[in-house]
C-alpha cells in the first residue's frame, strides 16, 4: 500500500470523525439534554399535581380532625351522641341559632330535668305546661328527650308563651332554638335527613377517631415546643455569655469613641481637608487663567511696542534720507524753540505724571536727542533714542519678571500649605485607623473565641449531663455504680471545662501582648513616615524658594 493510499485513508477516517461521529455525537447530546429537560418537566408536574392532590387531603384531615375532637368533647359534656349532636347542630345553624345555642340548651336541659327528678316543683311544672312528665323522659336517650321536648314546645299556640317556655327548659340560648322547635318533630326530621344525606352526620367512632388524630397533632405540637424548650435550656448559657460579650464589645466601642474624639475629628477633617484643597486647586486655575490672560495683554503691549519700534525706524530713515535732514533741521529748530520757551517742559511734566518713573528718564533722553540735533548729529540722537527704548524695555521686563516671581511664590505657598496640610492630617488618621483596626480585630477575636469556648463548655456540659441521664436508666446498675459513674462524669466534665478555661486565659494574655507590640509597629511606622516628611518642617520661605528655583540663603 502506497504512502498516499495510507494518507488519504487516514484524511477520510478524520473527516468522518470530523463530520458524522462529531455530528452524530452532538445529535446525541442534544437529544439527551432535552430528554432530561422533558424528565425534569414531568418531575416537576407531576410533583405539582401531587401537591395539589395532597394539599386539600391534608386541610380535609385537619378540618375533620377539629370538628371531630370539638364534636367528641361536646359529647362528652351534654351526654347526646355525636350523631345527633352533628345533625342537630346542621338543623340548628339552618334555623339561625349556633352548634354553642345548641350545647348551651342541651347542658341546661340535663340540669333542669335533674332538678325535676330530684322534686323540682318550678321544674315539674315547665314540663307540666308542655304535658310531659320525668317519668315519660326517664327511659329516652339526651336526644330523644330534646326532641319530645322541642316538638312539645313548638306545639304551643301562643308564641310569647312558647318563648317563655322554651326558656324555663332550656335556658336564655332556648329562645335561640325556638325557629327550631317550630319546625315541629317532621321539620326536624327533614333537616337531620339532610345532614345525613350532606355527609355531615358523624358517628361517634368516626369522632373519636378524628378526636384522636386531632390529639396527636397536639402532642406533636407540644413535642416540637418542648423540643424548643429543651434546646433553649442547653443554649442559654452560651446565649447569655453571647450577649454579655456583646454589651461588652459595645461598651468598648463608646469608650473607645470617647477617647479617640480626635480621630473621628480628624476623619472629618480628611473630608474638609480634600473639599478646601479642590476649592485650592480651583482657586490655583483660576489664577493661572488669570495669568494667561496677563500674558495675552503683555503680548499686545509687546505688539504695540513693535509697532511704534518699526515707526521709530521708519522716521530715522526719512531723517537720513535728503529730504528729512532739511526736515530734520526744521524739526531740531523747533525742538529748540520748545525746549528753550519752556512748552516743551510743559508737556513732559504732564507726561510725568502719566507715565511716573518715565519722567526722568524722559526728559534726559529727550535733552540728549534735543542737543544732538542742535549740533546736527543725528546718529547720536537715534542712537540716544535706541538706548533709551532699550532701558525702559528692560526696565519693563524687570517688573514683570518680579511680579511673576510674586505670583508663583504665592501660588507655591498656597500649594504646599495644602498639599502638606492634607499629608500630615492622611498621615495621623491614617496610624489611627490603624491602629483602630487592630484594637477592633483584637476584640472580634476575643469575642469569638469567648463564644467558640462557652459554646465548647455548654456542650460538655450537654454531654456530661446526657451521660448521667443515661446511666440512671440503666437497669443493671446499682445505686452506688451509677453515683461512682456520674461522678466520674462530672469530674471529667469539670477537668474539660477547667482546661477550656485556662486554654482560653493562655490565648487572651498572647493577644493581648501581640496587640501591643502590634501597636508599637505602628506607632514606629507612625514617627518613621514623620521622619521621611520632616521636610514639610523646612523654613516656609526657603522651601518655597527651592520650589521656585530662586534659591535660599541661610539667613
Amino acid at each position: 500500500m502506497s504512502t498516499s493510499a495510507i494518507r488519504a485513508g487516514a484524511a477520510y477516517i478524520e473527516l468522518m470523525l470530523r463530520d458524522k461521529v462529531t455530528a452524530g455525537l452532538k445529535s446525541a447530546s442534544k437529544t439527551l439534554n432535552t430528554f432530561g429537560k422533558d424528565v425534569t418537566t414531568v418531575g416537576t408536574r407531576l410533583m405539582g399535581l401531587g401537591a395539589a392532590i395532597t394539599a386539600p387531603l391534608i386541610a380535609a384531615s385537619t378540618a375533620f380532625a377539629t370538628t371531630a375532637g370539638d364534636l367528641d368533647d361536646m359529647s362528652q359534656r351534654t351526654g347526646m351522641s355525636t350523631e345527633g349532636l352533628s345533625e342537630l347542630g346542621y338543623a340548628a345553624t339552618m334555623t339561625g341559632a349556633t352548634t354553642e345555642d345548641l350545647e348551651k340548651s342541651i347542658r341546661k336541659m340535663n340540669v333542669s330535668l335533674a332538678d325535676a327528678a330530684g322534686g323540682s316543683e318550678t321544674a315539674n311544672a315547665a314540663l307540666a305546661a308542655i304535658g310531659l312528665t320525668t317519668q315519660q323522659l326517664a327511659g329516652m336517650s339526651p336526644d330523644e328527650q330534646f326532641e319530645a321536648i322541642a316538638v312539645a314546645i313548638g306545639g304551643v299556640a301562643d308564641p310569647a308563651k312558647r318563648a317563655g317556655l322554651a326558656m324555663d327548659v332550656f335556658g336564655k340560648s332556648g329562645a335561640m332554638l325556638v325557629p327550631l322547635m317550630n319546625e315541629g318533630a317532621e321539620g326536624m326530621a327533614k333537616l337531620r335527613q339532610e345532614a345525613r344525606d350532606l355527609g355531615l352526620s358523624m358517628s361517634g367512632e368516626d369522632a373519636k377517631a378524628g378526636a384522636a388524630f386531632g390529639d396527636s397533632i397536639d402532642r406533636v405540637k407540644k413535642a416540637l415546643f418542648g423540643l424548643t424548650n429543651v434546646i433553649g435550656a442547653a443554649v442559654m448559657p452560651v446565649l447569655a455569655d453571647i450577649t454579655e460579650r456583646v454589651t461588652k464589645a459595645v461598651t468598648w466601642a463608646i469608650a473607645w469613641a470617647k477617647a479617640n474624639k480626635e480621630l473621628i475629628v480628624t476623619v472629618l477633617k480628611v473630608g474638609a481637608g480634600l473639599a478646601v484643597a479642590g476649592a485650592a486647586i480651583v482657586a490655583i486655575g483660576a489664577a493661572i487663567t488669570g495669568l494667561g490672560s496677563v500674558f495675552g495683554v503683555l503680548a499686545t503691549v509687546s505688539g504695540m511696542v513693535a509697532s511704534a519700534v518699526g515707526m521709530i525706524g521708519t522716521v530715522l530713515a526719512a531723517l537720513l534720507s535728503p529730504i528729512g535732514l532739511v526736515i530734520s533741521g526744521v524739526a531740531a529748530i523747533g525742538g529748540g524753540l520748545l525746549y528753550m520757551s519752556g512748552a516743551g517742559g510743559a508737556a513732559l511734566e504732564w507726561l510725568s505724571e502719566a507715565f511716573g518713573t518715565l519722567k526722568d528718564d524722559a526728559l534726559a533722553a529727550w535733552k540728549g536727542i534735543g542737543d544732538a540735533l542742535a549740533s546736527g548729529n543725528i546718529a547720536l540722537a537715534a542712537k540716544i533714542l535706541w538706548l533709551t527704548l532699550k532701558v525702559e524695555w528692560q526696565r519693563g521686563i524687570n517688573e514683570l519678571n518680579k511680579l511673576w516671581s510674586t505670583a508663583k511664590t504665592y501660588a507655591l505657598t498656597l500649594w504646599s500649605d495644602t498639599v502638606f496640610g492634607i499629608v500630615r492630617l492622611f498621615n495621623d488618621a491614617w496610624f489611627d485607623i490603624e491602629s483602630g483596626l487592630a484594637n477592633a480585630l483584637s476584640g472580634m477575636t476575643q469575642l469569638l473565641d469567648d463564644f467558640l469556648s462557652s459554646a465548647g463548655r455548654a456542650w460538655d456540659r450537654i454531654v456530661g449531663g446526657t451521660a448521667k441521664a443515661f446511666t440512671d436508666s440503666r437497669m443493671d446498675l446499682t445505686d452506688k455504680e451509677k453515683e461512682d459513674i456520674k461522678a466520674e462524669i462530672d469530674y471529667q466534665t469539670n477537668s474539660k471545662t477547667g482546661d477550656s478555661t485556662t486554654e482560653q486565659a493562655e490565648r487572651k494574655t498572647k493577644r493581648d501582648a501581640a496587640l501591643v507590640t502590634e501597636t508599637a509597629v505602628i506607632e514606629g511606622k507612625r514617627t518613621k513616615s514623620n521622619g521621611r516628611n520632616s521636610h514639610i518642617s523646612m523654613p516656609q520661605p526657603c522651601y518655597i524658594a527651592s520650589l521656585a528655583q530662586l534659591g535660599c540663603g541661610t539667613g
